[in-house]
């Protein structure tokens, strides 16, 4: 499924343009559907197995619910609903709740207010690369290329796409507030 979906013949790729030579990204790659992703490590938090989500009212299919996450309630969004919201958890190669976990991320010190969890599922995995233009990777869902700062590839090849928090996390809120 990820292997077909996100798989660059790296031989007619050029070199990396998204960051200097030399500087490496540390990041949290996920998988969101049929997306590998990667979340930086200044902003991804912290992971989480067990955790309840009381739903929304009314709100749209990607906005999962509210968690209470060490005492602070986070909301908890499905990128790969945001990210495709026509098609269905099957055809996104959803997983069942039962093999779900949390990524959270944005939380400071100073507390949670642009804390938001991403459903994931699979194991986490560290990567260590450096950053590579987006702009080579051909057939992202727009909504998709427009959160992807650069794209990383693990030591096995597999593609993992870095999201831009910041602009996550202003894409939901802009869409949350027109309803």
């Amino acid at each position: 499924m990820l292997d077909t979906a996100l798989t660059l013949d790296t031989d007619t790729l050029s070199p990396p343009s998204a960051a200097p030579a030399g500087v490496e990204h540390l990041a949290q790659g996920i998988v969101c559907g049929p997306w590998a992703l990667a979340f930086r490590f200044e902003w991804a938090r912290s992971l989480v197995e067990q955790y309840d989500v009381v739903a929304v009212p009314k709100a749209p299919p990607w906005f999962v619910g509210a968690a209470n996450i060490d005492g602070n309630i986070i909301p908890v969004v499905d990128l790969a609903l945001y990210i495709n919201p026509q098609a269905s958890m099957e055809a996104l190669g959803g997983v069942g709740s039962a093999q779900r976990r949390l990524l959270v991320g944005g939380m400071s010190a100073a507390g949670a207010e642009d804390a938001v969890a991403i459903l994931f599922g699979q194991l986490p995995q560290q990567l260590r690369y450096q950053p590579q233009d987006v702009n080579e990777v051909p057939g992202l869902p727009a909504r998709l290329r427009e959160l992807c700062a650069a794209y990383a590839l693990d030591a096995g090849g597999q593609m993992f796409l870095e999201i831009d928090a910041e602009r996550l996390t202003q894409a939901l809120a802009q869409e949350l507030s027109v309803l």
